[in-house]
């Protein structure tokens, strides 16, 4: 990744935080900047709208009062 500061190229990774999203703490060794990054997943719209379906379907099937 390219240093937000600089512009230099090959900056490192110095932790990483591990769930749902994923966050970096990076640095970049020419500035001696850290800064922070966040990656995480994106559900295609397709996707989305199947789940959102399912949800649904099973949040009437749960309270309806038969």
């Amino acid at each position: 990744m390219f240093c937000p500061y600089c512009g230099y190229e090959k900056t490192k990774v110095v932790g990483t935080v591990k769930g749902l999203e994923t966050i970096r703490f990076r640095k970049c060794p020419e500035c001696e900047n850290t800064w922070t990054t966040a990656e995480a997943v994106r559900p295609n719209d397709e996707y989305l709208e199947n789940f959102i379906k399912i949800r649904d379907e099973y949040k009437n099937r749960r309270f309806s009062t038969n």
